[in-house]
């Protein structure tokens, strides 16, 4: 691994108390919830692979204690053989669910998981999950009792895959506790491209590990940790079925979850021929700030053009800048740039359109009416000559010249319809790393005023990643994906046209991927101003109310990016309580929302702004 900023302050935490308080209130409710929600539980077995075996006859008793320990009994426990050990603790009875295999050094977790499968085939029609757990991992006693319930509860729809929360074991002195809790999103390939988000712990179906032990490409010899990472990698490929239990089911040590081993040159030749056994080409490295994988996608001449549609009133020196740096840093150059002019007034805005009017790659339309930012960017793409759209504001200024590179190599991409970026404020803030669904009643940027470097939690901001929403301040989007949507819906002339535009394209089955190496500066929202006259306030309401009727389904269902155990307040990224603001009806979170921008309203009247 590289010199990572992998620092306390560089990241976004739960704190202690927090988490201390969530497993005092939520976590009994939550998974008494799970075990009773569905009725008996499926009669499901559990095959379980002691990674220890590896390590010491000590540490991989670990796992047989925990598994004994368990309040559903159908488990068996497969481990690598030992003269030294008699399966069981002395003076007890031997425990006939325990087996010591003869397996080969160099491939024991392999000659495990055979033996694990040919018990699997004894079972019939019975759900087979096997598990590989981590050596240090210490299981909750409800853990494969609640996986039991939960895989019910999936009726004839069973995953491939399953996992679940996690957290850490932390000492002080003589006492133990838990804290920094991993609160895991749904599968995201990308996620697990970057990085093993899915832990220490993770179930196969016992179909797909046949499967997997029929891939001759798995790589079986290597540490463990790697190893499940490619298991991981390999199943991303043959099924999108990923099942996550959202509950900390497992505990590790702050040591073992802190290792990324897959962050390394070997996770990144994983990660890269994962990507061209899926006919991919990508470019994959360890992250030198952070302890992510980059896969970038290389583009080259031919790629195709981009458009760039920038709306625009007035503040013109904005424009130049953005324009500018764009010009001078870019390494795409097949590039066009579309500035849609709506009211502006200012005599030197129209001297600068008929300066850059004159070169070849720039546009200028002019759009006469009311500030609608959905119309401006569909009359720009109705006229844009590139296969992708790039919609940019105009106070946004670039940083990292392939930034444009980035987007476009993941646009490429056959299952991604949209490639959104990192935003940062002049004061080296974060703006936007991606927007999550739901907290403040429809929607919020993830990680707004983290520091410009930071990793946030579980390094949702330094890695490229499935969302479901990013911001149309800088995104792109194939131009076939864009007009096959409809492009932006018109009702929504100001707020929300962006997230009801990313859940268009969700609907049609492609991915919207935030990539933080795509880097700008934004000024944010100079040209139209805040939402603080009774005319704009109105407006607001209007079009809140017009997403919410057109989306409360999804808004219901969640973000599944964004963990139920985190809070649907802003910001977003802290624990959930019940009962909390968050419990309320959509609709009277929707009217606080609108409440506040009423505030606002009357305190500029009042101010004679």
């Amino acid at each position: 691994m590289g010199d990572h900023a992998n620092t306390p302050e560089n990241r976004i935490w739960i704190p202690d108390e927090e988490y201390a308080r969530w497993l005092r209130e939520m976590y009994p409710r939550l998974l008494q919830q799970e075990l009773t929600s569905s009725g008996s539980p499926k009669d499901v077995r559990f095959l379980m692979i002691d990674a220890a075996a590896k390590k010491s006859i000590a540490a991989s008793g670990s796992l047989e204690r925990e598994l004994q320990g368990q309040t559903w009994p159908e488990w068996r426990l497969y481990r690598k053989g030992l003269e030294e050990r008699s399966g069981h603790v002395a003076g007890d009875k031997p425990d006939k669910r325990i087996q010591d295999v003869r397996a080969e050094q160099s491939t024991w977790m392999k000659d495990l998981a055979g033996a694990a499968l040919e018990d699997a085939k004894a079972c019939g029609s019975r759900p087979v999950y096997i598990g590989f757990a981590g050596p240090d991992c210490r299981l909750e006693p409800e853990m494969l009792q609640a996986l039991a319930a939960y895989l019910t509860r999936c009726g004839e729809n069973l995953p491939e895959v399953l996992y679940t929360d996690s957290d850490l074991i932390m000492t002080e002195g003589d006492r133990e506790y838990y804290a920094s809790p991993s609160f895991r999103p749904e599968f995201s390939p990308d996620l697990l491209r970057s990085l093993n988000y899915i832990g220490g712990l993770a179930f196969f179906s016992a179909d797909l590990m046949q499967e997997l032990l029929s891939d001759g490409s798995v790589s079986w010899d290597a540490a463990w940790e790697l190893c499940l990472y490619d298991l991981l990698l390999h199943a991303a490929e043959k099924t999108e079925r990923f099942g996550h239990l959202a509950l900390p089911l497992y505990h590790r040590s702050p040591e073992a979850a802190d290792t990324h081993s897959e962050v390394s040159d070997a996770g990144a030749d994983c990660v890269r021929t994962h990507l061209s056994r899926l006919g991919i080409t990508a470019d994959v490295n360890v992250d030198p700030e952070h302890p992510v994988l980059h896969a970038a996608y290389p583009v080259d001449a031919g790629s195709g053009k981009v458009s760039i549609i920038v709306p625009n009133k007035d503040h013109v020196e904005d424009l130049k800048t953005c324009m500018d740096s764009i010009d001078r840093q870019s390494l795409w150059r097949d590039l066009e740039w579309i500035i849609v002019e709506n009211n502006s007034t200012q005599p030197e805005t129209f001297r600068y359109y008929e300066e850059i009017s004159t070169r070849a790659d720039v546009q200028v339309l002019h759009y006469q009416g009311d500030f609608n930012y959905s119309r401006l960017n569909n009359l720009g793409a109705s006229k844009a000559r590139g296969e992708y759209l790039l919609l940019l504001n105009n106070d946004t200024e670039m940083i990292r010249p392939d930034s444009i590179k980035e987007m476009l190599g993941l646009c490429r991409r056959r299952d991604v319809g949209i490639a959104g970026a990192k935003l940062l404020y002049p004061d080296r803030t974060v703006q936007h790393a991606g927007v999550v669904l739901g907290p403040g009643g429809i929607a919020a940027h993830a990680f707004a005023g983290a520091p410009a470097d930071a990793e946030g939690y579980e390094m949702r901001i330094a890695a490229i990643q499935d969302l479901s929403l990013v911001t149309a301040a800088c995104l792109m989007v194939p131009k076939t994906v864009y007009d096959a949507v409809g492009g932006f819906t018109e009702k929504l002339a100001v707020a929300f046209n962006d997230v009801d535009f990313c859940l268009k394209v969700r609907q049609t089955g492609k991915r919207v991927v935030y990539t933080p190496y795509s880097c700008f500066w934004h000024y944010e929202s100079k040209s139209r101003g805040a939402d603080d006259t009774p005319e704009k306030a109105a407006r607001f309401e209007r079009e809140v109310y017009t997403f919410w009727d057109d989306w409360r389904p999804v808004l219901d269902q969640g973000d599944p990016y964004y963990s139920r155990n985190l809070t649907l307040e802003v910001p977003p990224y802290r624990c959930r309580f019940v009962p909390a603001p968050e419990k309320l009806s959509w609709k009277a979170r929707i009217r606080q929302k609108l409440a506040a921008v009423y505030h606002r309203a009357k305190q500029r009247l009042h101010a004679g702004r």
